[in-house]
């Protein structure tokens, strides 16, 4: 990941309950998927909640996050820098 000093914007393409979507992101350096997920959980979850595993578990099919968001019905997330 680089850090710049200039404000970068991104699209985001993604699915809602099989329904195109998409929002706008800035960032001041590319964001992680991680960080997209996130911020369309947060965009489109009903109850904020915590999403992380906990250290002592082992997420060997789905880890918590993926979980959720498909429980939410995001999925085919693309980024575009624009």
């Amino acid at each position: 990941m680089t850090l710049t000093n200039a404000l970068q914007h991104y699209r985001i393409d993604y699915c809602l309950n099989g329904q195109p979507c998409n929002t706008t992101l800035g960032e001041f350096g590319e964001p992680s998927l991680e960080q997209i997920k996130l911020h369309l959980l947060l965009r489109h979850g009903d109850h904020p909640q915590v999403i992380e595993d906990a250290p002592w578990e082992s997420p060997a099919v789905r880890s918590s996050l993926d979980t959720r968001l498909m429980e939410v019905g995001i999925d085919e997330i693309r980024v575009t820098r624009v």
